[in-house]
């Protein structure tokens, strides 16, 4: 692996096409059902109507596309917990359903098309200049950067924790239980490295009350515990979650992901993680024999072994529910 990864101009963007061979005496085969996917190429062009978008900055969500997929075509409870969320209605489980169909056939433009329409929906709204219509502002642009985690986003509701808050304040009238939050978007606290969300999820939090004493006064408790379980007792097949970006002596690196994570008694397998170069994305899969491989979107084709390298930032997480066996 080059030790510097470089993101080409628009107008340089080429991929390896499907039919082309792969160089074997490079890239030997592997045997691993990751190594029978079609991996999703840097870049593209998005159809809306008779306009053509030529994408770029893709990288961000590519990655985090292709760990999904990769869950769906290796891991068959999380392929069970799609399907049953699609028959069951949910928008963002029929959409995958579609790209998953796309990505089969590696009909790249039309997933990330699909992928852009129905799960990235939380950028700025631009108007063009044009007609006036408004936007989310890389449809005007073409570029993608940073909607990593809007993918998140639109995902975050499959994985339900509740909290139960403990007031020691008899007169506070704070609800007790019943707030479903979803880790992958909206936890109250940073995420700040590999093992934070499962220590506050296991732990729970101390803080200032948020609620109200006798319906008029903020309550002035500092002492609030607040305590965590998944929705109806039932694990999720998955969890994952984003590390804001840092650098230097803050930065997450890769000998800080533990291969296990024990989240509210369940116990969770690193699956995939992301990492971010500061100019580009990677994707690192994890095996359960600890073989690692990395994911390139600039060499889609190419599926290589990996050791860390413990330089770059690690940016999203994946975790599998793993075999108790």
């Amino acid at each position: 692996m080059n030790e510097e990864v470089t993101q080409p101009e628009m107008e340089e963007e080429v991929w390896r096409g499907k039919n082309k061979k792969r160089d074997t005496k490079k890239h030997p085969r592997m045997s691993t059902p990751l190594h029978g996917l079609h991996g999703i190429p840097w870049g593209g062009n998005l159809t809306l109507a008779d306009t053509t978008i030529r994408m770029s900055n893709t990288c961000s969500f590519d990655n985090v596309l292709f760990i999904i997929y990769a869950m769906h075509k290796t891991e068959q409870q999380f392929s069970n917990f799609i399907i049953n969320l699609q028959l069951c209605g949910d928008k963002s489980a029929k959409s995958l359903v579609k790209i998953f169909r796309n990505l089969d056939s590696a009909n790249f433009d039309r997933a990330k098309t699909r992928c852009v329409l129905d799960l990235i929906k939380d950028f700025p709204v631009s108007r063009n200049p044009r007609t006036g219509e408004a936007l989310p502002s890389p449809l005007l642009s073409g570029n993608f950067y940073g909607s990593e985690e809007t993918i998140l986003n639109a995902i975050a509701h499959f994985v339900t924790v509740v909290e139960t808050r403990n007031c020691p304040n008899p007169l506070c009238q704070l609800p007790k239980t019943g707030q479903e939050i979803h880790p992958s978007s909206d936890m109250g606290w940073d995420v700040r490295n590999p093992t934070s969300l499962a220590f506050a999820l296991n732990n729970g939090i101390t803080g200032r009350c948020v609620g109200t004493s006798n319906g008029k006064q903020k309550c002035r408790e500092r002492n609030v515990r607040t305590a965590y379980k998944f929705k109806d007792d039932q694990p999720p097949p998955f969890i994952a979650f984003t590390i804001p970006f840092q650098q230097g002596k803050d930065a997450s690196l890769e000998n800080t992901i533990p291969q296990f994570q024990t989240i509210l008694n369940q116990k969770y397998r690193t699956f995939a993680y992301t990492l971010n170069t500061g100019a580009h994305y990677l994707t690192v899969f994890c095996r359960p024999d600890r073989k690692m491989f990395l994911f390139d979107g600039l060499h889609p084709n190419t599926l290589p072994e990996y050791k860390p390298l413990n330089k770059h930032s690690v940016s999203t997480i994946f975790l599998i529910k793993a075999d108790e066996s």
